[in-house]
């Protein structure tokens, strides 16, 4: 691939990192449902002053289906991947969202007719194998060893969504520019889970947690901002299984190296091998994929 939508596609992939560690560093001080709520309306400052900037004014009629399309796709990723780490280790949970590189390909060869060749398919496939055989006992099928963690069914929930919203991303940014887009997403989504946080009587708690946390909260909602603006460039310079692909190759290292530095959760030279699967993949996407 050219160097910048290289460099692009690795900054998008860091920056998701490193908001899966905050929302990990969270993730036991609220309920999943609450906190969603607290880090998503944190990132409509961010977009607010993003989209101000620009400019405002209503996105074409051709905007709405894909773009709310990948809002209702946010909302349940969102909550099930808060879920999912707060009932299972972060090492064995993020790393099932390499899966999406597969869906999210597969998406959209139909749908945006981006058609990979054969060595970014073994990159591709590498990324999944390593996502399986991470959390695959001895002796058992990787496919039953998702079930083995409870959170790793909604972690798999999680992927086939976040597969499926690039593709709708970019047919939307057809017809929107990246700030509207991003400003829809954060705004509409924050909107979602604060009804249902205060449905659920979760205001105490949410405000509790801005109080004791608020340069986490402000770190959360900045990062994701973050790494929203990348991805969606990233979507406009490359395809959509080479950005999945890369994002989540990388997480899944991330995911084993700051799960045991940071949180104290073991690993083993099966995980480790898996992972180095997954990279090679990633650098299989990279050197050979096309933009």
């Amino acid at each position: 691939m050219d160097l910048i939508p290289t460099i692009v596609l690795i900054a998008s992939a860091l920056a998701w990192i490193s908001y899966d560690l905050v929302r990990k560093h969270l993730v036991t001080r609220a309920p999943p449902l609450v906190l969603a709520a607290v880090l998503v309306t944190a990132q409509v400052p961010a977009t607010l002053l993003w989209v101000t900037f620009d400019g405002w004014y209503l996105p074409a009629n051709a905007y709405w289906l894909p773009g709310l399309a990948s809002l209702l796709l946010n909302v349940v990723a969102t909550f099930g991947y808060l879920v999912a780490v707060h009932r299972s280790p972060i090492s064995a949970t993020v790393p099932l969202l390499a899966l999406t590189p597969v869906f999210s390909t597969l998406f959209a060869m139909p749908v945006l007719g981006e058609i990979p060749g054969p060595w970014v398919w073994l990159g591709v496939i590498l990324v999944v194998v390593g996502a399986l055989t991470l959390n695959a006992r001895p002796g058992t099928h990787p496919l039953r060893s998702l079930l083995h963690e409870p959170g790793a069914p909604y972690m798999v929930l999680v992927a086939v969504c976040w597969s499926i919203t690039p593709a709708f991303d970019k047919i939307a940014l057809r017809h929107a520019i990246s700030s509207h887009h991003a400003f829809v997403l954060s705004a509409g989504t924050a909107i979602v889970f604060i009804i249902a946080t205060v449905r659920i009587g979760g205001l105490g708690t949410a405000r509790r947690l801005c109080t004791e946390s608020p340069w986490w909260v402000m770190v959360a909602g900045t990062g994701a901002v973050v790494a929203i603006l990348l991805q969606l460039w990233a979507i406009q310079i490359a395809w959509v299984g080479l950005v999945e692909t890369v994002k989540r190759g990388l997480g899944g290292f991330a995911a084993l190296l700051f799960g045991a530095l940071l949180f104290a959760e073991s690993i083993d030279r099966r995980q480790m091998l898996a992972v180095v699967v997954m990279v090679v993949g990633v650098a299989l996407v990279l050197l050979t994929g096309s933009s």
